[in-house]
């Protein structure tokens, strides 16, 4: 039994290939069941949905194992960082059919890749149809190969105790997220609260803070850790979700994989949206209004909306609270009671969630 983690194995591309090598172990096995073969169209369009994905959240997951010691067996850490990428999947999957979104990481979306795979002839509405249902149920499909994952780890009596509370919460606070997300699409409004509530749940919680908290309560960690987890994980994640803002509005499609505007077109009720309501002159606040609610926003309205959000300077304020939120992570992390190889790597993760470019 390993009592202190390697330091080299906090190196981000080695815990994306060991979570890759789980994912297609598990997608291999699925997709050759003898005893149910109708899975493997399911299979795989998982598997063609999740390749690329950056594994952020299992590295955080791998970093919090990691960084409260990383004793015990390392499957155990790997086979659950599976499990969150997969419900990550999930989770996008259906988010691209709410949305409506044709293409995810420039490649097709589950619900338009389907389609073909439709029993009759000839393709037509009914294909299309079944294109959304099939990725509903293709979406649920992951989430339940997530618990899969995370139940058979091995998991002590005592690492369950700690781990499962956590590993619900995630699940019950990111899809809490997401119903306001879509409560509010399509009507934002000046209400920051509301947008800020969206951030929390969806993104901050699911994506940096609870990851790292269940890869440290593998090893038993204290609450005070895990509260530092917290200190460090829901300024970041925060940060995160305002830096998807202003790409989801002033992104290149190039980089970022989703059309231009995609945000604007879709009338998401955000930090950068609620700011501009705030701050910009009546009559723009009343054009940005009726642009952010029309379902047809075409590529003059994008960028009139564009042009008022910038106007205005609500990009420089999310800009600004990207900074702040990242400054405040990197403090908690100078008193987390956790080692200096984990600090130093979560120092680099929230450099490369706040300045990136997709």
């Amino acid at each position: 039994m390993r009592t202190q983690a390697d330091v080299s194995e906090l190196d981000p591309e080695r815990v994306r290939a060991q979570v890759n090598t789980r994912l297609t172990r598990l997608f291999n096995e699925k997709a050759a069941d003898q005893n149910n073969p109708h899975l493997s169209v399911m299979a795989n369009a998982i598997r063609d949905f999740v390749a690329g994905g950056k594994r952020i959240r299992p590295l955080f997951a791998a970093v919090g194992w990691q960084g409260t010691g990383g004793t015990g067996d390392a499957r155990q850490i790997t086979r659950i960082a599976a499990g969150i990428e997969l419900l990550h999947a999930s989770l996008l999957v259906h988010d691209d059919v709410m949305d409506e979104s044709a293409t995810r990481r420039g490649k097709p979306t589950v619900h338009h890749a389907l389609p073909p795979f439709y029993g009759a002839p000839t393709p037509g509405r009914k294909a299309l149809r079944f294109g959304v249902n099939a990725a509903i149920n293709t979406g649920d499909l992951a989430a339940v190969w997530a618990d899969q994952l995370v139940s058979t780890a091995g998991l002590t009596h005592a690492q369950r105790s700690k781990v499962m509370p956590l590993w619900h919460s995630m699940r019950e606070e990111v899809l809490t997220g997401q119903f306001l997300d879509l409560r509010h699409t399509g009507c934002p409004s000046r209400d920051l609260d509301v947008a800020c509530a969206i951030v929390h749940l969806k993104t901050s919680l699911y994506t940096i803070t609870r990851p790292l908290q269940i890869g440290a309560s593998l090893n038993h960690a204290e609450p005070g850790t895990l509260d530092a987890c917290a200190a460090y994980g829901n300024p970041l994640g925060e940060a995160f979700q305002l830096r998807d803002d202003v790409l989801g509005v002033f992104g290149d499609t190039e980089e970022t994989g989703k059309p231009v505007g995609d945000d604007l077109t879709d009338g998401k009720h955000t930090v950068l949206a609620a700011l501009a309501l705030r701050h910009t002159s009546p009559a723009d606040r009343r054009e940005l209004q009726r642009l952010l609610a029309d379902p047809g926003l075409d590529h003059h309205g994008v960028t009139t909306a564009r042009r008022i959000i910038e106007s205005c300077g609500a990009r420089d304020m999310v800009e600004a609270r990207i900074a702040d939120r990242h400054r405040q992570a990197l403090r908690a992390l100078e008193t987390a009671p956790l080692s200096d190889p984990a600090k130093e790597a979560l120092a680099q993760l929230a450099e490369s969630c706040t300045n990136r470019d997709r």
